[in-house]
This record gives structure tokens, C-alpha cells and sequence, in this order.
């Protein structure tokens, strides 16, 4: 922040132009580095918190607001805002529009080579719909099929999935992977945020359980869950930090933004592990909102439980055998064929398991018969 100066906003050629989403100028700041005040760029609001991203002139809504309804550095109202601006054009909310929109146009959409389904199925009838309330539908589930399947983006500008649309639908333009990653998957994600905000400020006796990991790239991510009373789990929060300490202050400052935003009276427990840093966390959020009570985390104990079985001398030895013999078929292919040979031969179906770093229960199931 010390780098960057507030600078003046050109003013407009003349009337007309595109219409300026208010919210952006929220989000987001004209500014200059102080020593090159002529290099004029964007900046997020949250700069004066430690945000470093920027974006060149002209600023590109979707990016923006792509970022802001994820950025930790601004207020979490402000968020809200953003993401209630992202999720009123998801493709999920088009959808619903259309679905409750009585005066959609009756013209019929003729039949592609069976793939539409007649006005008696379970489906919505496309002959009730207009051709773009219909593509608007394709689009939606092409993108739940993507997201649950996991595949990556770039699959939908391969020429055989465009191929295969142009056999089916002709005249329906499937969207571009960088269109579904940069804006189709950013608007729903907020969709989402905005639906599961206003369901679980209805709910009462809500816990509030969180933990740390490292991603393969590596990364730093504390994850916070929300559970109901019935059972029900939402992922709210996925805060990556790795060029912070993440102590038990930034940790607190976390939680009390997800109970904040959702309403503390609405929650009864909090749990983790019992790592230093955790329980610092968690003690502060009982000390501030009394009525939420620590719960034991069960899962993270038994996984104690079960390191401490394995450090009991009379398995070591059993256990060192295990290691070193998954270590070998795991780095010999000679070895592995041959093993999954003899094991077709003698009609065992389950192969070696592999024993997990800090998930000491696999111990058990790598060495079982």
C-alpha cells in the first residue's frame, strides 16, 4: 500500500457508453504508483489490509468482482454484496427465472436426433420454453456435469466436445473453458454462498468445525465447516494464508467472521484438534460468544489413538516390515507386475495399500489380510 497513490479518474468523451456496475467502484480503486505516477492500473480496496492484486485499465467487471467475492482483505458485508451481484446472473439463477417466468414464449424447439424429451417427461418440456431459455438450461447442466465430474475446463474447447454439440443441437454454442472457469463457476460459486447463507440463518444450534492442510503445490488452506443440526455440512470457508503465520489471532479472526456474517446466536459448538494455535483460536471464540461450547474433535483423537497403538515396541518390528515391503512394490513396476500377476492367479482381489503420513489407521488397513 505504501507503493500506490490514489489517482484521478479520466473524465468521460461524451454521454452514452456502457452503464457502470456501482459495486465496482467498492471493490475497487483507481491508482498510481508514487514513482511513476503516469503507470495508472486498478487496485482491490482491500490494499490497505495486505491485498496485492491489481488489473489494468480498462478493469474487467468479471474479474473483479471474480475476486472480491473471495478476498479475504475486505469487509465480509461487502463480500456479500459482491456475491449477491455475481450470483443474480449464475446460470443457475437464469434458470430459476425462466422456470418461474409464466410468460416464456410457447414456440416449440424442434427435436435433434432424440435427444429432447417430449412434453410428458419428468423434465421441464422444452416446447414450454424459448430457445434461450432452453440454451440458458444446457448451459447450467453442462456446468453441474463439470463441476461434479471433476473434469478440468480445457475439455470443452477440445473440437470433439464442440463436434458432438454441433451433431446434437446445431444451432447451440457451448461455452468456452476459460468462459465456464472465469466467469460460469465464479457467478454459481456466489449463487451458492448467498443460498446456503440465507438457509443457515434459519437454522438454530449450528456447530462450527475447522482444520489445517497442505495442497500438493504446495499450499496452506484452513477449512471451516458448518454443520446442522440434521446432519447437514457446508464447506464455508477455504482460507489460503501461506505467506502468513497462521497463529491463533489469525485463526480467531477467521471463525468470527463466518459466526459474524451468520449470526453467533445461532451456534452451539465449536470443534478442532488440539494443536496450540487451534485451541488459542477456539478458546477466544468461547470467551467472546460463551454459549458456543467446545466439543472433543472424535476423529482427530482416534487418529491419536491409534499412533499411539503403533508406537507400542512389540509393532514396531511388524510394522517395519510393512513399510519397506509397500515402499518396494511402490517403486519397482518388475516387482508390482509380477505381484498383480500371482494375485489374478491366486484369486486375491485387494492389492497393497499404502500407509498415509499423518492418517496412522492406514497402518491397519495396509496390513490386514
Amino acid at each position: 500500500m505504501d507503493d500506490y497513490v490514489d489517482a484521478e479518474r479520466d473524465e468521460p468523451r461524451g454521454p452514452g457508453g456502457v452503464i457502470p456496475c456501482p459495486i465496482l467502484d467498492d471493490v475497487s480503486i483507481f491508482t498510481a504508483l508514487k514513482d511513476d505516477p503516469e503507470k495508472r492500473f486498478w487496485r482491490c480496496v482491500g490494499a490497505v489490509n495486505g491485498c496485492t492484486t491489481t488489473w489494468v485499465i480498462p478493469r474487467v467487471k468479471g474479474r473483479v468482482l471474480k475476486h472480491a467475492a473471495t478476498c479475504r482483505y475486505i469487509s465480509a458485508d461487502l463480500q456479500q454484496k459482491v456475491n449477491e451481484e455475481l450470483g443474480d446472473d449464475a446460470p443457475g439463477a437464469r434458470v430459476a427465472r425462466n422456470a418461474l417466468n409464466q410468460s416464456v414464449s410457447q414456440s416449440a424447439v424442434p427435436a435433434a436426433h432424440g435427444t429432447i424429451q417430449s412434453a410428458g417427461g419428468s423434465q421441464p418440456s422444452v416446447y414450454e420454453m424459448s430457445k434461450l431459455a432452453w440454451y440458458e438450461m444446457l448451459d447450467y447442466e453442462i456446468l453441474k456435469f463439470m463441476c461434479c465430474s471433476g473434469m478440468p475446463p480445457h475439455v470443452l474447447n477440445l473440437k470433439e466436445w464442440k463436434s458432438m454439440w454441433a451433431c446434437a443441437v446445431p444451432k447451440y454454442k457451448p461455452v468456452s473453458g476459460s468462459n465456464m472457469e472465469d466467469t460460469q463457476v465464479p457467478r454459481e460459486a456466489a449463487r451458492i454462498r448467498v443460498l446456503a447463507l440465507q438457509y443457515l440463518q434459519t437454522c438454530e444450534r449450528l456447530t462450527i468445525s475447522f482444520d489445517g492442510g497442505t495442497t500438493r503445490r504446495p499450499q496452506s488452506v484452513y477449512t471451516m465447516h458448518v454443520t446442522t443440526e440434521d446432519k447437514k455440512v457446508f464447506l464455508w470457508a477455504g482460507d489460503e494464508a501461506s505467506a502468513e503465520s497462521h497463529t491463533a489471532d489469525h485463526i480467531y479472526q477467521i471463525l468470527k467472521a463466518v459466526i459474524d456474517i451468520i449470526g453467533p446466536h445461532r451456534f452451539r459448538g465449536i470443534s478442532s484438534d488440539n494443536t496450540g494455535n487451534t485451541t488459542g483460536a477456539r478458546n477466544r471464540i468461547h470467551s467472546d460468544y460463551p454459549w458456543i461450547l467446545i466439543l472433543p474433535d472424535p476423529c482427530h483423537r482416534l487418529n491419536l489413538l491409534c499412533n499411539d497403538i503403533c508406537k507400542i515396541p512389540y509393532f514396531k518390528p511388524h510394522i517395519k516390515n510393512l513399510r519397506r515391503t509397500v515402499k518396494y512394490f511402490k517403486k519397482s513396476t518388475f516387482a508390482s507386475a509380477h505381484l498383480r500377476i500371482r494375485r489374478k492367479k491366486l484369486k486375491i482381489r485387494r492389492g497393497l495399500k499404502s500407509i498415509g503420513k499423518t492418517r496412522f489407521g492406514t497402518i491397519y488397513h495396509s496390513g490386514r489380510k
